[in-house]
């Protein structure tokens, strides 16, 4: 993830749409736009850029890119969309 996942789901959501729409497939519309939600909800949880939060935890307490990582692998992995 490398823009936030609201600047994520701004791009790829209309495009989504677009190619849906234009394959007739609009059945399965609802389905990806929640998969793309949940996937980028994820993966900004995941990254020290993703989310504000965790700018503010990467940069206020000084931590390693890895021990970042493995501080916040343990909520990606438990994470209720994972399951």
């Amino acid at each position: 993830m490398l823009v936030t996942n609201d600047v994520a789901l701004i791009t790829f959501v209309p495009f989504t749409c677009s190619l849906l729409q234009r394959d007739d497939q609009r059945k399965i519309l609802l389905r990806i736009v929640v998969i793309e939600a949940a996937a980028a909800n994820l993966g900004s949880m995941a990254t020290p850029i993703g989310n504000p939060q965790n700018l503010y935890l990467y940069s206020t307490y000084s931590f390693s890119l890895g021990t970042f990582f493995k501080t916040i692998l343990e909520f990606g992995t438990t994470s209720p969309a994972t399951n």
